[in-house]
């Protein structure tokens, strides 16, 4: 006789008595404990080295897109003008798909955040000694205040990014129903507009990264080898 079905109901019984002993209130703390703070620690570090490398990615997309632009309407141009403006396309939406994801890493990196500084926050009151809880209490402060610096440099940069993916939209879509010498002509400030904003968003960009870098640097536990800084 298969005696499979009698063994799995001995495992069985022992585990869904076990859940309702537990009763429903006590279903989490039963099976799903709360991460240890250094593993929210870490989680954070790794959600900000994430911004910072979708930073630099974020840069290259751009300028990409930005350069290939300049390059078809420049008054050198003679390649092939189909063949240019699907070019061109393509890197318009490397760079949006790029700006969604570096609005991602963001995102990660806020609910990381949220996470460990409730949690830390929360651990204050666990110290018996007053002088090492305000000294804790320091440490958060200077740790929320480091990562505060992130977010006020990424968040105008991503501000900057979607205002010129929508700008190279535009003059994508307008030299896709008019790409001749005087259609070029008539858009030519209007992209040495947009490399002027390329310029200030590189600068805002390279904001975030030296923000992360600092963060990174301070947070890396005793031994740990420095991050290289932000090119």
């Amino acid at each position: 006789m298969n005696q499979r079905p009698f063994a799995l109901s001995i495992v069985l019984v022992p585990l869904a008595t076990l859940v309702l002993g537990a009763g429903c209130a006590n279903l989490e703390a039963t099976f799903f404990k709360p991460k240890d703070s250094m593993v929210l620690l870490d989680e954070l570090s790794g959600r900000i080295e994430q911004v910072h490398v979708a930073s630099e990615v974020s840069k290259e997309r751009m300028l990409a897109a930005v350069n290939t632009l300049r390059g078809i309407v420049s008054s050198d141009f003679r390649g092939n003008a189909p063949a240019a403006y699907a070019e061109l396309t393509r890197a318009i939406e490397q760079s949006e798909e790029q700006a969604d994801g570096l609005r991602e890493c963001v995102d990660d990196m806020k609910d990381a955040a949220k996470t460990l500084f409730n949690r830390w926050a929360a651990d204050l009151e666990g110290f018996t000694n007053a002088e090492m809880r305000m000294a804790s209490q320091r440490r958060l402060e200077e740790t929320r205040a480091r990562y505060e610096s992130i977010v006020n440099a990424v968040e105008p940069a991503l501000w900057s990014y979607d205002a010129i993916n929508r700008s190279l939209a535009d003059h994508a879509l307008f030299l896709g129903h008019d790409f001749n010498r005087a259609s070029v002509s008539a858009i030519s400030s209007g992209v040495e507009s947009l490399v002027g904003q390329s310029k200030d968003l590189e600068t805002r960009l390279a904001s975030s990264m030296t923000a992360a870098h600092a963060y990174l640097d301070a947070a890396a536990p005793p031994g740990a080898v420095a991050a290289e800084p932000p090119k």
